[in-house]
């Protein structure tokens, strides 16, 4: 690929000064959005909108998954997404969320859900109503005291999330969902 005004047109010619204010410039340009992209949102307002925007979207896959599969009878609307936390480990990408739906049923009360969903396709693991069952909070910040380890050397506990806060609602059971069992809140990024 010729340079612009070059006569030998087979060779490119890269820039040879390392004085070159314009590829200092789109360089510094660049460094600059890629900082910006990683900060925090300045505004909370910013911050809690976005977060009800990935509640609704995660709770409306979930519901969707679930309403088209033919197994399940009672199909359900949603009323409202509560609360959500994207989770990023070392090799996979999750979300949880707990949200408000009614099923379609005469005399359907409104109930609680959990439900977990690979991101990138958005497809449920799970899909849980916790009305009426025993739920526990998220522990993210906790440590775990007892010593079972996957191959990592990760501290592992199959019962409860370490990637959500105490808001977000899980099923007792544990074993339900996949991602937020290592027991060391820093693991998780998102």
């Amino acid at each position: 690929m010729p340079t612009f005004g070059s006569q030998d047109s087979g060779k490119w010619h890269s820039s040879d000064n390392e004085d070159d204010s314009y590829f200092e410039s789109l360089v510094n340009n660049f460094i600059i959005a890629a900082n910006d992209a990683c900060k925090p949102p300045k505004d909370n307002i910013d911050k809690k909108a976005s977060t009800q925007r990935q509640s609704d979207r995660y709770a409306e896959s979930a519901l969707k998954y679930y309403n088209n599969d033919k197994d399940n009878k009672v199909k359900y609307d949603l009323i409202s997404a509560i609360t959500s936390c994207g989770i990023v480990d070392r090799a996979r990408c999750y979300g949880h969320v707990n949200f408000i739906a009614k099923g379609n049923q005469e005399n359907s009360k409104e109930e609680l859900f959990f439900a977990e969903l690979r991101l990138g396709s958005h497809v449920p693991t799970c899909v849980v109503s916790l009305e009426g069952a025993k739920i526990v909070g998220g522990l993210c910040d906790s440590r775990y005291d007892n010593k079972m380890y996957r191959d990592e050397g990760l501290p592992i506990d199959a019962q409860h999330c370490y990637a959500c806060d105490r808001k977000l609602k899980h099923p007792k059971n544990g074993e339900l969902y996949v991602m937020g069992h290592v027991a060391v809140s820093d693991y998780y990024h998102g």
